[in-house]
């Protein structure tokens, strides 16, 4: 009697289990794979001090935010620079 009530319950089991129902996953935002392209001239600020302007049409890359500043890397004058923009 025993064996014919553990039987149903492994065969429910099985059919209940986990991989039986869609997974839905989050996508998570990784702020360093998003770009963003300039519409304007603005300037790049570091230590305090204007080091560059980020031309129009320039593609950078944002690396971290704050509420009122993105900090950026593109490319200019051969080389990356690394440097704060507002928002």
């Amino acid at each position: 009697m025993r064996r014919w009530l553990i039987l149903p319950v492994i065969f429910l089991g099985l059919l209940a289990s986990p991989s039986s129902f869609s997974q839905t996953s989050y996508h998570i935002l990784d702020p360093t794979k998003i770009f963003i392209t300039s519409f304007f001239d603005c300037p790049v600020f570091f230590g305090g001090r204007q080091i560059t302007v980020l031309k129009n049409g320039t593609r950078a890359q944002i690396l971290t935010s704050t509420k009122k500043w993105i900090m950026v890397r593109f490319w200019s004058n051969g080389r990356y620079v690394v440097g704060w923009i507002r928002r």
